[in-house]
């Protein structure tokens, strides 16, 4: 689990995501310079949990859970978030604190455990933001 302390960093206006940290919070680009985080810079832990394709879950992430489709046999996509949410099970109902992701389209939320069967990541809300759209037939 020392996974759960690496983190990925978006920058605005920037084609990469860098997820190389050194020493006082600086992140290092492609050609390893030290670049220091500014404010527009954007913070994304990691979950400490693996896809099935063993790529680590990072804040921001878009996911589907493979052996859970929908009623039309497509899969739903989640956003994975970090903070205050609704969990439950079959005993209790409850709001819980940490990872867990939003359903695209929908008001659900679950624990990434709770869904982490079968997790597979399609890209994430900064580079991929066409992922967030919701088709018709996912609605149904």
């Amino acid at each position: 689990m020392t996974d759960r302390f690496k983190f990925r960093v978006w920058r605005p206006n920037c084609i990469l995501l860098c997820t190389n940290f050194g020493p006082r919070m600086y992140h290092f680009d492609l050609l390893n310079e030290a670049l220091p985080l500014s404010k527009e810079d954007v913070l994304m832990q990691c979950t400490g949990l693996k896809d099935k394709n063993d790529k680590l879950i990072y804040e921001g992430d878009i996911i589907i859970n493979i052996r859970s489709p929908n009623s039309l046999g497509s899969e739903y996509k989640w956003i994975v978030e970090f903070g205050e949410h609704e969990t439950s099970s079959d005993y209790y109902a409850s709001r819980a604190y940490g990872f867990y992701a939003k359903q695209i389209g929908f008001d659900d939320e679950a624990s990434l455990v709770q869904i982490y069967d079968e997790i597979e990541i399609l890209g994430n809300i900064y580079q991929n933001p066409e992922l967030l759209e919701v088709s018709t037939k996912e609605q149904k």
